[in-house]
């Protein structure tokens, strides 16, 4: 017997990675519009990270069936990847897909907390180039802030560093957006 996901952990797991490809070479939406109607497309899956049974790949014997079709059981990837990774379990490791995981899920919350940092992060230069800055001051401008403003949370964007950081990056706190 499959301890296979409910659809409500499916939608959690597609959640929590952003709905893009948790293979940090990959990186692709997998939920989309479709052409020409309401619908909606989606080429991604949730793969166990130890399998759903016996004989699967990675499979753990230690783990209960709840253990197994739970959330942190689980990994969003692109069609591609979902198969790749269930047809060489020796390479794609139970540590590796944790790790692509956890990574995942870090990058998805950064996309919410700083948008700007995690889309220019991903993005490179294009937006300097969108914005008609060069390329020289684009390169200053992202080696003074990344460091900082990539560990901005919630909780410090009250204090005058993060302030100044933020309007460098051409972020608003949600404090001081509501006071304008």
């Amino acid at each position: 017997m499959r301890d296979d996901f409910t659809q409500r952990t499916i939608e959690a797991i597609a959640k929590r990675a952003g709905f893009l490809c948790s293979d940090p070479a990959c990186k692709s939406p997998t939920v989309g519009a479709a052409e020409g109607h309401d619908g909606i497309v989606n080429v991604g899956v949730a793969a166990h990270i130890t399998a759903a049974a016996p004989g699967g790949p990675r499979y753990d014997p230690s783990l209960t069936r709840e253990e197994r079709r739970h959330q942190s059981n689980g990994i969003w990837l692109c069609q591609t990847h979902g198969k790749l990774v269930d047809s060489d379990s020796e390479h794609f490791t139970v540590g590796m897909l944790r790790a692509w995981k956890e990574a995942a899920e870090k990058q998805s919350f950064r996309a919410i907390v700083a948008p700007h940092t995690a889309r220019d992060r991903r993005g490179g230069a294009s937006i300097a180039r969108h914005c008609g800055l060069g390329a020289d001051r684009n390169a200053r401008i992202a080696a003074a802030r990344r460091p900082s403003v990539g560990h901005l949370t919630p909780a410090r964007w009250g204090t005058k560093r993060s302030r100044s950081l933020q309007a460098h990056a051409g972020m608003a706190s949600p404090l001081h957006s509501t006071l304008a």
